[in-house]
């Protein structure tokens, strides 16, 4: 199975910005502007796998999710990947003292960015399943 480069390129920039924020401090830095780059790529990032994840389940599973059904999971999974992010910050700063979480309104605009980033997906998969199906939209975006 190849992924489209896209995902590739997604997954490596996610990777680059949360490893290289860190290491280099830019999280602090270049605050908020860059944290909240790094929330909307990686939600970005999540959304377009979850959604190739998506079609392939209904192309090659008994699952056959409609339209709707795609957008709306889409967007909740990814939503509560970045809610576990944010939950996961604050449990890291009690448990170590560090200061990754900032404050609930930096939350609150972080999840602003990973709604964004999810949001550009499902209207994505919104315009690729009117006029497509499931299994056509994952074969032109997968090639085996």
């Amino acid at each position: 199975m190849h992924l489209p480069w896209t995902v590739k390129f997604l997954i490596a920039l996610a990777l680059f910005l949360h490893i290289a924020g860190g290491i280099n401090r830019w999280y602090f830095l270049f605050y908020p502007f860059y944290d909240k780059l790094a929330h909307f790529v990686a939600a970005l990032t999540i959304a377009f796998m979850l959604y190739l994840f998506l079609l392939c389940l209904g192309t090659y599973s008994r699952f056959k999710p409609g339209r709707y059904t795609i957008m709306g999971i889409i967007l909740v999974t990814t939503m509560l990947f970045g809610q576990a992010w944010e939950y996961a910050e604050l449990s890291i700063d009690m448990l170590f003292r560090s200061t990754y979480y900032m404050s609930s309104l930096d939350s609150l605009i972080d999840s602003t960015g990973n709604f964004l980033g999810a949001f550009i997906i499902v209207v994505i998969a919104y315009y690729d399943l009117k006029k497509s199906s499931v299994a056509d939209v994952f074969n032109r975006y997968v090639q085996w």
